[in-house]
């Protein structure tokens, strides 16, 4: 079997200008969903605006927010990134910051190089 290594897996279509883009739950388990190529850019742009940052999942919404702080009443220092999606059901994900970072350069590594499934 090939389990998920990384925390995320990304596929982008440049002809459909959208990414498939795939969330590890476990070695042998993961979600995936649809994002246009744009609203990607978008959210990654955006993934550590104060605040928070809503964005479109297809016909879904999400919400993603970079934590400093873990919750109160503890408030302890920390650095992660919290992901919500409503897709029917909420799913919350919590990513370490270097993740985004890394999805950050996977994504502008995909935009401006072929892939091998570009030639399909």
């Amino acid at each position: 079997m090939l389990a998920f290594n990384k925390t995320f897996k990304i596929y982008l279509f440049k002809d459909k200008k959208s990414v498939d883009l795939t969330i590890r739950i476990a070695d042998n388990y993961a979600h995936t969903y649809t994002i246009s190529q744009l609203d990607m850019e978008a959210l990654l742009e955006n993934w550590d605006t104060p605040g928070g940052y809503s964005f479109k999942l297809g016909n879904s919404t999400g919400f993603i927010q970079h934590k400093t702080t873990t919750p109160r009443p503890t408030s302890a220092p920390a650095d992660y990134v919290r992901i919500s999606i409503w897709a029917g059901i909420q799913h919350q994900y919590r990513v370490d910051s270097r993740d985004m970072i890394e999805l950050k350069e996977d994504f502008g590594y995909q935009c401006n190089n072929t892939m091998f499934w570009d030639n399909y």
